[in-house]
């Protein structure tokens, strides 16, 4: 005779339990349904959702299964003085998760973790919670609740990952248990079960009766593959094999993604989840008395007096028992697998899917305002996750989609919002699509009055102050393109570059400019062309030509050229003898020179210290390589006294080698000044002119030959102090020459030539002193005059020839005259000194 009771925990509830059926089954909430009498009516609020106990009692053993009430139905009847009927449903408290469906995203806990935490959540932490674990289970690193209630999310979990759980009584109280290990389950009984034939037994024993086996061909062989981003060429798969050969050899799944990240993880998930699908490839079913028989628990079956096809004997695991009760009979119904058998929860429960694209802002570290990792990934959060904060953990590291081209980086900021889709609907595999405006963060221009305005701009990080953009104009008479860069720009071209504008071009430069052509550099400009600048420097490693079909003028403020070599000009038409002048300048080298040779030497050297040490420092290096110290020893070795003189000139004007940036324009001394060119001279190849205005002092240094060669005119023009210093031979050969110095005029030469087709005039204000190392050859068809304000002083070390049809020297109020037909003196007092010889007659007057 068996007995059921129906016990809450609040008193002054009494049922008599008239009938039940029950289902327990491993994975799912323990469901008794129940029909019992009361004589006193109770109402719904009483009993439903409260805890209770139902206890099965034979005389065979006891036992107790914990629930909640979920459902209560009263039964009408006729008759006043029977008792009240009523239907009651108890479940598992673990079937209130049913009722619960909230989105949510956990990282870094393991399956086991975070079925602990759901149930907690859900239960109010009233549902305790045992880990029966064999296995190690590593955090997962991101998994998404979703469109699915607690008990889905928690089924699922527990498929995937080859958990299953059941429940057990202990002091009254319900309890969850999770376990993963089915072939080491403890034994419900301690002892063998026997099989008996039901009709025949009489005996309050536990016994187990008609015994049947079912066979299921099942899947031999499961493949998993998956993709890992940190090695996409590495080849994630994992197989799985068992069964009878036919099986693996003809039924397999593939799945992929697999949802593993390595080798070792893909084994253990394939082997998981081929033991979920051969499960059920062989299933015992029996009646028993043995009430102490429960899912997740073994027993060992002992045949007696059975013979046939199904031999039941041996060890098996308890998967599901149905209870019939009615009056006083009990019934169960056991199903079970063999012992040896792995079990896991077959794949029932579907993944949720995400159809469609989801918003969500970028979330980011305290303080950032751009937080991504190596791969560019960013985090997220959604506007569906409850859970709490919005920072560098709100998501896993998302990829973010790039334009398709091979160098494109757009990294999403925090505080975006961007659309993210997912791989397959997986919730797990996010990607982010794009960025979208809003009213917070509108576009950077105003709609839709620009709508025919296409931007790609950033902006400075931390603070965005500043902007880098590419801004496309498409309204019709106004296409524009334009750049800007909030702090600096730079360009590469790996072959060609070529820039042409139609109209007008404007390039303005508040600070430097710095230019590097690695070989030459072409400027054509078909009209006029304006240089304008504070103070400029040129330094030309090699050979430097400049050609004018027109007049040239250069007028500075102040002048010091320094040759090393030398120094060749050729203005106009090409004359005959240019070749041979060009020659005979580069073969006159140091060791030609004569008395002068040692300091064009060391003038040499001083030249190309100086490049040298441009070419390691620029124009400091080249001033710490030269020095004012290593130019007065080339003055020195041209003339007695030329470092003296140097020196002197030093300080009128600055050397040729201090830096010094002057007050601008052409008009003010050392200052800047403008040279322009144009076609307003003589068209073609027609002769030229060499005009140099120096207003201030001029000073030019060349340690080998000048050599300068033009039909039209040579002419200097200098309001202070003039010196020329030249190692080698000074050539000038012009139409006319012409030098003009408000000041002293010093030179000093290795030879000196001039000749012109006009006339040759020198106009000093002050001294001139010439000293000429070699001959001294001045010719003029026309006149040549020198003037002198102060003293005029000749040294030539070689011959001195002057060749006129008249040779006048004027010196104060006397004149000495030479001429063809005769020698005139013209002066108050005549003195000789010394012996005089006259060969012809001579007159007086």
């Amino acid at each position: 005779m068996a007995t059921a009771t129906l016990v809450f925990s609040e008193d002054g509830i009494l049922f008599d339990v008239r009938a039940l059926v029950g289902r327990e089954r491993l994975g799912e909430p323990t469901e008794l349904d129940i029909e019992a009498l009361s004589t006193a009516p109770v109402e719904p609020a009483a009993v439903l959702g409260k805890a209770c106990l139902t206890t099965l009692a034979s005389p065979i053993g006891a036992r107790s299964i914990a629930g909640t009430v979920v459902s209560f139905t009263a039964i009408a009847t006729s008759q006043p003085g029977l008792a009240r009927r009523y239907r009651i449903v108890v479940r598992s408290t673990l079937a209130l998760l049913e009722l619960r469906q909230r989105p949510r995203i956990f990282q870094q806990l393991s399956v086991p973790d975070v079925v602990k935490q759901v149930i907690a959540d859900a239960t109010s932490s009233t549902l305790p919670v045992e880990l029966h674990l064999s296995g190690s289970y590593s955090p997962r690193e991101y998994i998404v609740q979703y469109a699915e209630t607690d008990a889905a999310f928690v089924r699922r979990l527990c498929e995937e990952e080859g958990l299953y759980f059941r429940f057990l009584v202990e002091n009254d109280e319900e309890r969850v248990v999770l376990e993963d290990s089915s072939t080491t389950a403890d034994d419900a009984l301690g002892e063998a079960l026997p099989v008996t034939d039901a009709a025949g037994e009489s005996r309050p024993v536990a016994t187990a009766s008609n015994p049947r086996v079912s066979h299921r061909r099942r899947v031999g062989k499961v493949t998993l593959r998956d993709y890992k981003q940190q090695n996409p060429r590495f080849k994630l798969e994992a197989v799985a094999t068992a069964g009878r050969p036919a099986e693996q050899q003809e039924v397999e799944v593939y799945e992929a993604p697999g949802r593993f990240l390595d080798p070792d993880a893909g084994n253990t998930r394939a082997r998981t989840r081929l033991e979920g699908l051969r499960a059920n490839a062989e299933v015992w079913t029996f009646e028993t008395t043995a009430l102490a028989l429960a899912p997740g628990l073994g027993v060992t079956l002992a045949a007696i007096d059975l013979s046939g096809t199904a031999q039941p004997e041996g060890e098996y695991f308890v998967v599901a028992v149905r209870h019939q009760f009615r009056e006083s009979n009990h019934s169960m119904e056991v199903e079970a697998i063999p012992r040896a058998t792995p079990y896991r929860l077959p794949r029932i429960t579907p993944r949720p899917r995400i159809h469609g694209i989801h918003s969500a802002w970028v979330t980011g570290a305290a303080g950032e305002e751009i937080h991504v990792d190596a791969q560019g990934r960013v985090r997220v959060k959604f506007h569906w996750d409850l859970s709490p904060g919005a920072d560098e953990k709100s998501s896993l590291p998302i990829r973010v989609m790039q334009p398709n081209t091979p160098g494109a980086m757009v990294l999403p900021r925090v505080g975006w919002e961007v659309l993210v889709a997912f791989e397959d609907g997986d919730p797990d595999r996010p990607y982010i699509l794009g960025r979208a405006y809003n009213a917070k963060q509108p576009p950077p221009y105003a709609l839709p009055a620009n709508k025919t305005v296409t931007v790609l701009g950033t902006s400075s990080s931390p603070g965005g102050g500043r902007q880098n953009q590419i801004r496309f104009d498409d309204a019709a008479g106004r296409q524009n393109i334009s750049f800007a860069a909030g702090f600096g720009k730079s360009a590469s071209v790996g072959n060609n570059m070529v820039t042409q504008t139609v109209k007008n071009e404007a390039l303005t430069i508040e600070a430097s400019q710095s230019r590097i052509v690695g070989a030459n550099e072409d400027i054509s400009v078909t009209q006029g062309y304006s240089n304008t600048v504070g103070s400029q420097s040129a330094l030309v490693g090699a050979t430097q030509k400049i050609y004018v079909k027109g007049n040239m003028a250069v007028g500075v403020g102040s002048e010091t050229v320094v040759v090393g070599g030398a120094c060749l000009e050729k203005v106009g038409n090409p004359v005959t003898g240019a070749l041979n002048l060009a020659k005979a300048a580069a073969l006159h080298g140091a060791g030609a020179l004569g008395a002068v040779g040692g300091a064009l030497a060391t003038a040499y050297q001083l030249g190309e210290a100086g490049y040298r040490g441009y070419q390691a420092g620029g124009l400091s290096g080249a001033v710490q390589a030269v020095g004012t110290a290593g130019a007065s020893r080339v003055a020195e070795r041209f003339v007695p006294g030329g470092g003296q003189l140097l020196g002197a000139l030093s300080e009128l004007s600055p050397a040729p080698w201090a830096e010094r940036a002057g007050p601008g324009g052409p008009s003010a001394a050392g200052g800047g000044a403008t040279a322009a060119s144009d076609t307003g001279g003589p068209a073609g190849p027609g002769p030229g002119h060499r005009n140099t205005t120096v207003r201030g002092v001029a000073t030019e240094l060349v340690g080998a030959a000048v050599q300068m060669t033009t039909p039209g005119t040579v002419s200097w023009s200098t309001i202070g102090a003039s010196t020329f210093l030249v190692g080698g031979s000074h050539h000038i050969k012009a139409g006319q020459a012409g030098a003009r110095t408000l000041g002293a005029s010093s030179e000093t030469l290795g030879s000196l030539r001039i000749e012109t087709s006009g006339d040759i005039t020198r106009d000093i204000t002050g001294p001139i002193t010439t000293t000429v190392a070699g001959s001294l050859k001045s010719k003029a068809s026309g006149k040549h005059n020198i003037k002198a304000g102060g003293a005029l002083k000749l040294t030539v070390g070689g011959p001195l020839k002057l060749t006129a049809s008249k040779v006048t020297f004027v010196v104060g109020g006397s004149t000495v005259t030479s001429a063809s037909d005769g020698l005139l003196l013209d002066a108050g007092t005549i003195k000789f000194k010394g012996k005089t010889n006259q060969k012809k007659d001579t007159g007086h007057s």
